[in-house]
This record gives C-alpha cells, structure tokens and sequence, in this order.
C-alpha cells in the first residue's frame, strides 16, 4: 500500500487525533507536585445511559513533563529527573509526540518534537478515601510510532466509569529510544529508561492528585505490551508498581527481537551505519554518540528509516540483565498479579495491511489463498524474523494445512494461514508468558473472540469481515471509545457499548483489587464478571465476548505445538548443524524492512 493511498484512508477516518471532546469543562484545578504547581481543567463526562458516570468531574492535566528534555547531551542517555519550574505550569493543552516518522505525523495530525517526555493525567475529581488506583498506559507502535496522546488513549471514560487515576505516557522511539552500542557510551534501553522515570514520577506525586502510590497497574497494549513486559522482567522498576496487564504482547515475543549476544552485534553495526549516513562516521562508540548528538533530529529519523529493519530492546546489563526465560528460570522478576490475553483473530495483521492485499479493505469477502501462496507466506512469516528452517517449515505445514482438501485446487488456505501467523506470533507467546507467570504469581488470562460492528480497519465505508476480531480491536472497548462524541465506536450497538463498560469495570477492578472480579481487596466477587485464575493444569480463562463466558485450554494442542515441539526442534537442529539454522541477513534484510513497514501501517489505524 502506497503512502498516498493511506493518506486517502487516514482522511476518510479522521484526521483529528488530538481532540479530547469528551466532556464540558468547568473549571481549572490546580496540584502541587516536587516539581511545583500545575494547572489543569475539570471535564464533566456526560454519557450516562450505559456506563452510570454522566455528570462525573475527572480533572484532567496534559503534558506534564517528567523528566527534562532529552536534548544535545541527554540524546541517547537516560532520562534526568525534571528540575523545579517557577510559575504556574499550563496543563491544559496537549504537547507533542516524541520524533517519528515525519508523513505518519503530518497525516494523523501529530505535533512531534524530541522534548517529549511528558504524560497525561485524568484524575476523579472526587476524592476517593484512602487514594484512588493508579493506570499508567504504555501506548503500543512497534517502538517507532505512536504516542500518548493517540485519541484512542483518551483516559476520561476509562477515569469516569472506573474511579480510577489514568496516566498516559510519552517514551523515546526508534533511535532515540533503542540505539546501541553494545558499551557504555550507549548501551539500549533508553525508551524503556523513560518508562521507569514516569512510573518514578506517578510514585513521587500521585498522592496529589488522589493517587494511591502503593496501587499503580502498568498496562499496554502490543509493543506497549511488550514494554509492560519487560518492566516486570527489570529490577530498575521494582517497587513501582503493584499490577501488570498485557494485551497482545509481553517479553516473550518475537517482536522483542534476538536477546542475544549476535543480536547485540546486530544492534551494535546499525548504530555505526547510521553514523556514516548521516556524516559520523568513526570506529570510537563514544565519539559516534558525541557526533550524533549534534545531528538534526529529523536527519536521524530518516537515516533510521534506511538504516534499521526494526527496533527492539536489548539485554543491556542495567534495564534488562537477563533474557526473559533466565528470569523466570531463577525467579528474578517483579512478582505481582498479571492480566493478560490477545483477541481471537490476531493473525488477520497478516493480511489487514499487507501491500499484496490491499485491494480486500474494501472487500467483505477475504482474499483467496491457495496452496502455492500459503507456503511462500509462511516461508516469508519465518524469513521475517530470521528464523526459516526447512524441518520447521514442514512441521508448521503438517500441523495447519488441511489435509481432507489438500488435493483439491480450488482449496482455499486463507483461515490456515491466520491461524498459522496468529498463534505464532501472538496466542502462544501469551500461552507461555502466562504459564511461566503462573507458577508464582496470580494469572488472569482472557481471549477476546468478538467481532466489532465497527472496526477501525473499515476503510472507504466498507468493513471487511474478514479481519474478525483483529489486533488491537479491544482498545476502543478498554478506553471507552464508544462514549467519546465524535469517535466512529459511537456507532456500536448497545450490546457492544455494555461490553465496552464491562471492559471498563474488569480492568479497573484489576487495578483497584488486583482481582477483576472484584470492585476493591474486601469486597464480594461480582457474580457476571467472575474470573478463574489461569493455573496449569486447569488453563481457566475469561472469554470477553456479550455474554462474558469462561472457557479452559485455549489453543493448547497449537501451542504445545510451537512452545514444544518446534522448541525441541530447532534445539536438535542447532546441535546438529552446530550454528543457528536460520537464513542469511542479507535475504532477510529487505524483508524486515516490509514488515516494519507493516507495523508502521497498523500503528497509524489504531492512532484515532
């Protein structure tokens, strides 16, 4: 798909991401922070048929800088504490997103600038005794795009409905946030280093917005997810908060990248080729950073965008220093209660924005797959990722080809082929994610199998049936969206806007109890919205769907499959080969430069 014909679809939805036309506002509270005095608004939300909240006060504090910006020197270093302001700080207008691509920007109506370490606040204007729950929102985009102030990531229904403190939170992205140089002059993991100093915030100064600093949930969404992840893998973030909810994501993941000392090497060589792109060109790390941090920033980005297939976090030895499957090995990790799940229909990413399928965004009808397609799409899936073995290869064909209609020509593989890609990538990573959180911690695990009437991949007033329940459909259900004027959800059935609120109220109570199924520690579980907690053997999850029913062993025979099997096998194959048995970088080079491309495109739809 071209830039132009995404920026037609972007128009067709919407162009203004920045509203958050939700509320009358009333008046402009003002809060006392270390850092001094800030100035907000109070917003009456007004939906009050469903969620029972109209006329609820939430006061609302836009981009409060946590930390100072990460200018000249402080490019590529951690995040420095944010010094005392005089004056009164104006929160009342939202800041920039953090350097991106700069026509994704443009076409979504974003204002970017690299001083944008802020975040949001939308607090009930009520006091709650003993301080509100505490949400911190770690918004998603590959680590490339994307930003806190997305309209989907408008936080008053959530804070309304809930009678909790939601906080949205701006990190670096791409280089800024994920360059490395395998040393000390810069060693990764900056993003994920903001993330610690907004939490670090939220712990300093919630108290004075009503916040209970001892119930902080972390939670995101993709590679927000993944983000959450790896916060419960760090000791840097222990102490700072009390729950995690990951949705579509985690630390076990193939987004997160190879963990590896080959990949550090990988890591380590962009970081010197974008030097010589953009004229700093040296064999020293330390001079390499010096010069690059006199570089314009937006000469950065699009170095980047030539130089890295994709941008991922590494073992940086102070963030991260461990692989995910060693901390959970020897039971280093922040060990608090996890909400975690993926929506049915995942692997329809593989398709929604694929250049080679364009044309079916406006086709209710799926594209046809045959034979000859599934197998060059999934040899393309594992290229991908650099992890292409033929023996894998035929195992993944044995296991989701159809073999009753194999023979016959005009058998379609499409359904395979989402299968195939959404358990790979998404189900059974959360599969193992959940069952290595389970054995020392509470685990409550959903599946989201609900196809929403109104989807944000309907493009040109067509919705394409196909996608089903795709990635990322929940958001506009866990935000509310469908109780924002303005917003397309507005259009979903009045089932699905009692499915929105029950969203709402089992993410909150998560946050406020620790338990969804229960509004605070000492109260009664509420009878519809009981949730087993996901153990082995059992494997109870919650299905999220209208009649929010509880269901056990969600794809286990396909995730024995990929989290055993295929395991067992590339190990056998590794011992016997004696190297990696994946392919060379050069044929996968290209590749990974499409599917940032992709990631890039799915940030842009869900960014309204």
């Amino acid at each position: 798909m071209s830039r132009h014909t995404f920026f037609v679809f972007l128009l067709g939805k919407s162009l203004i991401v920045l509203s958050f036309l939700v509320a009358v506002t009333t008046s402009q509270p003002r809060v006392t922070v270390e850092q001094g005095v800030i100035e907000g608004t109070t917003e009456t939300f007004m939906e009050d048929e469903f969620t029972g909240a109209g006329g609820t006060k939430v006061d609302v504090f836009k981009g409060i800088p946590f930390a100072e910006p990460p200018l000249g020197e402080l490019r590529f270093k951690p995040p420095v504490q944010k010094t005392a302001w005089s004056g009164v700080f104006d929160a009342t207008y939202l800041r920039p997103a953090c350097l991106q691509d700069p026509f994704y920007a443009y076409t979504l109506g974003f204002e970017m600038d690299e001083d944008c370490l802020q975040l949001n606040i939308f607090a009930p204007n009520q006091r709650v005794a003993g301080g509100a729950a505490v949400m911190v929102w770690i918004h998603g985009g590959g680590f490339t795009f994307g930003s806190a102030v997305q309209r989907v990531y408008n936080g008053l229904p959530l804070a309304a409905v809930g009678d909790v403190i939601i906080v949205t939170v701006n990190y670096r992205l791409g280089v800024f946030g994920f360059l490395s140089t395998d040393d000390e002059a810069s060693p990764g993991n900056i993003a994920m280093l903001d993330n610690v100093m907004a939490l670090k915030w939220v712990q300093q100064n919630i108290e004075a917005f009503g916040g209970d600093k001892q119930r902080v949930t972390i939670f995101g969404e993709s590679a927000g997810a993944v983000n959450v992840g790896f916060l419960v893998l760090s000791e840097m973030a222990k102490g700072l908060f009390s729950q995690a909810i990951i949705e579509s994501g985690g630390s076990i993941s193939q987004e997160v990248g190879p963990l590896t000392e080959d990949g550090d090497k990988v890591l380590r060589e962009r970081a010197f080729q974008l030097g010589e792109t953009v004229g700093c060109s040296t064999s020293d790390s330390a001079a390499l950073i010096t010069c690059l941090q006199d570089v314009d920033g937006n000469d950065l980005i699009q170095a980047q965008l030539a130089v890295y297939d994709r941008m991922y976090p590494n073992v940086d030895g102070t963030f991260l220093t461990m692989t995910p499957l060693e901390a959970y090995a020897s039971g280093t990790y922040n060990h608090v209660p996890m909400l975690i799940g993926t929506n049915r229909d995942e692997g329809t990413l593989f398709f929604a924005f694929n250049p080679l399928f364009v044309e079916y965004l406006t086709d209710k009808n799926p594209p046809f797959v045959n034979r000859t397609l599934f197998d060059a799409l999934v040899v393309y899936t594992f290229k991908l990722f650099d992890l292409y073995d033929k023996a894998v290869f035929d195992a993944a064909e044995m296991k989701y080809i159809d073999w009753s209609q194999a023979e016959y020509e005009a058998a379609d593989y499409f359904h395979s082929m989402v299968e195939f890609s959404g358990d790979w990538l998404f189900t059974c990573n959360v599969d193992k994610l959940a069952r290595l959180h389970s054995t020392k911690d509470k685990v409550y695990r959903y599946l989201m199998p609900h196809v929403p009437t109104v989807s944000y991949y309907k493009f040109q007033g067509v919705q394409p049936g196909w996608v089903g329940a795709g990635h990322a459909e929940e958001l506009p259900f866990v935000f509310g969206a469908a109780f924002v004027p303005g917003n397309p959800s507005v259009n979903l059935t009045n089932d699905e806007k009692v499915l929105s609120v029950n969203f709402m109220k089992l993410w909150t109570n998560f946050a406020k109890s620790g338990n969804p199924s229960k509004e605070s520690p000492n109260s009664p579980p509420i009878l519809e919205y009981i949730w087993p907690v996901f153990s082995s053997p059992g494997l109870e999850y919650k299905v999220l769907d209208l009649n929010l029913s509880s269901s056990r062993a969600l794809k286990s025979d396909q995730c024995y499959f990929w989290n055993n099997y295929v395991e067992d096998l590339r190990a056998m194959l590794e011992d016997r080969n004696g190297v990696d048995s994946g392919v060379s970088s050069e044929w996968t080079g290209g590749l990974l430069a499409i599917l940032a491309t992709l990631f890039q495109c799915l940030c842009l739809v869900f960014s309204k």
